[in-house]
């Protein structure tokens, strides 16, 4: 981005930027500010991550789909017909429970996400999300991957 006097700068009066890199805030809504300026860092990554995966009917598996980008994820799953269902952990209680349903997710497991892997059927899902990995994570989202699965 460049100001009105062709140098670049963040404290420019104008700034010259190509329409198609900005976006409106949603509203009304009821973020604050400071959520507001979060959405492009993890919209961003939200939209990557699915660019390739919102096939209708097909199914995905998103931990900690409560907060941050996986809450995003699973909107942009859920609205294009994916059948999401949300792992969170024991801990996190009816709060995040409540919020992975209203981000559309049709289920919600509760435990040791690595645990609830090995208990899902094998090869029968299509997308696996876990933000925070581990080796025990890896391997269970690998064996619960249809082929081809992401």
């Amino acid at each position: 981005m460049t100001g009105a006097d062709g140098q670049s700068g963040a404290l420019a009066e104008y700034l010259i930027c190509d329409r198609r890199r900005l976006a409106r805030a949603p509203h009304p809504t009821t973020l604050t500010l400071e959520q507001l300026s979060l959405l492009p860092l993890h919209g961003i990554a939200a939209s990557r991550t699915v660019r390739t995966h919102l096939v209708r009917q097909s199914r995905a598996l998103i931990v900690g789909a409560h907060e941050g980008i996986p809450a995003l994820v699973c909107q942009e799953m859920s609205r294009a017909g994916v059948q999401v269902t949300a792992v969170i952990s024991g801990g996190d209680g009816a709060f995040a429970q409540n919020a992975c349903m209203e981000h559309g997710a049709r289920g919600v497991l509760t435990g040791s996400p690595a645990g609830i892997m090995l208990g899902l059927d094998e090869d029968g899902w299509d997308f696996v999300l876990d933000i925070h990995g581990g080796q025990k994570v890896y391997d269970a989202a690998k064996r619960m991957l249809k082929p081809g699965g992401t």
